[in-house]
């Protein structure tokens, strides 16, 4: 799996995103916007439409995030997991009200890892600071 295809599918699975996007690129001007970037905005995207999104809009949205996690290259990967999944957890720890079920409900099993390590590292290995 490409990177450029994550992009893809996820603009078309979420079709708020694409200003998101446009607006990410046009700040970057003549570069690319950097992929953990990119991903992050997806990740923000992600969880504030989550309550205009069916359960079954979330659910290809985690599959999108599941393939890229199982089938991509390093570089995909690393993207998703450390700019995506990131900036979604991020997020919702941001967000007013409790949008937990965002994550907790709608994340796959490599997701659910990489964000157990994720907290794990960031909460409990370093004394539980914030």
């Amino acid at each position: 799996m490409r990177f450029d295809d994550v992009v893809d599918e996820f603009v078309a699975a979420v079709t708020a995103s694409a200003q998101d996007v446009v607006d990410l690129r046009a700040w970057w001007e003549d570069e690319d916007p950097p992929a953990t970037i990119l991903m992050g905005t997806f990740g923000k995207v992600y969880v504030r439409e989550a309550e205009r999104l069916s359960a079954s809009a979330k659910r290809g949205l985690i599959a999108i995030v599941e393939n890229a996690l199982h089938d991509g290259d390093d570089n995909v990967q690393t993207a998703v997991a450390t700019g995506l999944l990131e900036a979604a957890v991020s997020a919702v720890e941001r967000a007013d009200g409790d949008r937990s079920e965002v994550i907790d409900t709608y994340a796959g099993p490599l997701a659910r890892q990489y964000m157990q390590s994720w907290d794990n590292f960031c909460f409990r290995d370093n004394g539980g600071a914030d």
